[in-house]
């Protein structure tokens, strides 16, 4: 039962990846910014690499369960690897391609943690691993599962500090949601790697298929997947190709609104209240602030947005549902 269910979350999770694919692929034909086809291309290598990841996974189950064959040679095991590292690059990439202020920061993280969940791996596999991923010495075993355990310590502190700082920042409640729904799964995936590692750095090999260890790969993979899916169609394609209802298309249109003119999460509070025709004292109550804050963040939102009054603010909210339709 166990293998069943693990051979099935890596077929699902291929497939997953293969529509998010398809879908980007679709977006980026009918989308003229540039700004969101290279949203759209982070995001689609993100997929691209899940989808590798789960062929490679999904190859081993093979090869160990119809085949017999438990020998993984050198080109797989460093593949295996440089995967692994991939996956974290492009995870960050996707979360500095939709944050709202892309610094090279940014950049410097996701080589960082693509080389700390890389990098180590296939110099070890390279130079010290037999081909059932043993060391041949148990104390250089050691050693490395600590240099792993560093190295998965210091990815899942950067992740966690970008993750938390783009849901601070961002005004789109899908990418709120999305972001931490994968960082949280990636995460949890390279801290139970450890564990297996740590079983095959021991000079054992203990295959998942054949000893029913628990193996979180396909899980977190499809996760990824199935939340890309529904952030690329529940934030632009359901409302690109598909009429949605009023108080959607209102929602959108402010978070779109937002993020073109770089406002920040309050001012968007108040927009809102703004757009549903509250006055500034009714917004001060709601939102438990001072009528001088209010003024101030109203201020903020003219000089971003380029209007003077509420009623130029309604007008340039209405147009995004124009552009959008």
């Amino acid at each position: 039962m166990y293998i069943s269910v693990m051979f099935i979350t890596y077929m699902a999770a291929a497939f997953i990846a293969l529509l998010g694919i398809g879908l980007i692929l679709l977006l980026i034909s009918s989308r003229d910014e540039k700004s969101d086809k290279a949203q759209y291309r982070s995001v689609m290598s993100f997929a691209f690499i899940v989808f590798a990841q789960c062929g490679l996974y999904f190859f081993f189950y093979f090869r160990d369960m119809v085949i017999g064959n438990y020998v993984v040679v050198m080109p797989l095991r460093i593949a295996d690897y440089a995967i692994c590292g991939a996956v974290y690059y492009f995870w960050i990439r996707v979360i500095d391609a939709l944050g709202e202020h892309k610094t090279k920061n940014n950049n410097i993280m996701a080589i960082m943690t693509g080389v700390f969940m890389g990098v180590p791996g296939i110099i070890a596999t390279s130079l010290f691993m037999d081909e059932y991923y043993c060391f041949e010495k148990i104390s250089e075993g050691r050693a490395f599962l600590a240099v792993e355990a560093v190295c998965v310590g210091i990815t899942i502190i950067v992740t966690s500090k970008l993750t938390l700082d783009f849901v601070r920042n961002s005004v789109n409640l899908l990418k709120k949601i999305y972001i931490p729904v994968g960082s949280i799964a990636l995460m949890i995936w390279s801290i139970q790697q450890i564990f297996i590692d740590g079983s095959l750095y021991m000079g054992v090999y203990k295959s998942a298929w054949v000893t029913g260890n628990v193996d979180t790969t396909g899980a977190v993979m499809f996760v990824c997947g199935l939340a890309t899916f529904i952030y690329l169609f529940r934030a632009d394609f359901s409302p690109r190709f598909y009429m949605g209802n009023a108080k959607a298309e209102e929602g959108n249109n402010l978070e779109l609104t937002a993020e073109q003119h770089g406002l920040t999460v309050r001012e968007l509070e108040v927009l809102r209240l703004v757009y549903k025709g509250k006055n500034n004292p009714e917004i001060a109550d709601e939102l438990c602030i001072s009528r001088n804050t209010v003024k101030k963040h109203m201020q903020s939102i003219y000089e971003k947005t380029g209007t003077a009054s509420r009623m130029e603010l309604a007008y340039l909210i209405n147009m995004k549902n124009n552009e959008r339709s």
